[in-house]
């Protein structure tokens, strides 16, 4: 089973497979992570992110100022993603067609060239203007 999530979708997805070991993978999408009270009761528990292991979690989170976001901690790996971003519109910068767009263009160079890297891409985009790459 492959679960995923935008926003708060992704809170969910995340937890639904930190309970479900029968999940083989989870794609975030600009989650807020866990935290508040689902992570002082697994405190409670004796279980600290730092000791938790879910390779099969993958978060995508946009960069930039976002409401949402990174505001909690996040169950496995991380892998941010250049956006066109508004630093006066943290709410452009959370939206799942912010991200899209972006994913796009990530996708169509790394098929012009599939040795590129999320890295690699994210350079790229950095020293190019975003609008202009992907106008």
């Amino acid at each position: 089973m492959h679960v995923t999530g935008h926003s708060s979708g992704g809170f969910l997805a995340q937890t639904f497979t930190a309970d479900h070991a029968e999940v083989a993978s989870a794609y975030t999408y600009n989650a807020p992570g866990i935290g508040g009270s689902v992570l002082q009761v697994l405190e409670l528990l004796g279980v600290t992110p730092a000791s938790l292991s879910f390779p099969n979690i993958t978060n995508v989170v946009g960069q930039g100022a976002s409401l949402i976001s990174g505001l909690g901690t996040y169950l496995g790996t991380v892998a941010g993603v250049f956006i066109e971003e508004s630093l006066l519109d943290p709410i452009h910068n959370h939206r799942i067609t912010t991200l899209t767009d972006a994913l796009a263009m990530y996708d169509v160079l790394t098929r012009l060239d599939p040795d590129l890297s999320v890295p690699t891409v994210a350079t790229i985009l950095n020293a190019a203007s975003a609008t202009a790459a992907i106008d």
